[in-house]
């Protein structure tokens, strides 16, 4: 006589561990679908979050630069460094200034 099978039998109780083995394969299927994507969509936010405009700077940070230009420009080399380190400390979100601090240190011959 035949073993009975699960699809030939209602009696019997294997029906259960194909169930499981089906929720099994769905899970093997799928969990590494939604992990790539989780990834993707990870990577995708951060490099978004990466690139950020420069927030809003002072105004008296920005006098404080045109001023240190102006003085870089007029070849007053001492007086447009002091101006420019008040600019950073007023705002150091003032990327300007920093650059600008830089060319003055660099007209000076100032190393680093």
């Amino acid at each position: 006589m035949t073993r009975p099978t699960a699809f030939l039998s209602r009696d019997c109780n294997t029906r259960d561990s194909l169930t499981s083995v089906s929720k099994l394969e769905y899970l093997m299927r799928y969990t590494s679908v939604a992990v790539a994507a989780a990834l993707t969509l990870l990577t995708i936010g951060t490099a978004v979050q990466g690139q950020r405009g420069d927030p809003a700077v002072d105004a008296r940070s920005l006098a404080l630069l045109a001023k240190g230009k102006a003085l870089q420009a007029a070849g007053n080399l001492d007086a447009a460094t002091d101006v420019l380190e008040t600019a950073v400390t007023v705002d150091p979100r003032n990327r300007e200034a920093f650059v600008t601090l830089a060319e003055v240190a660099q007209t000076r011959g100032l190393p680093g």
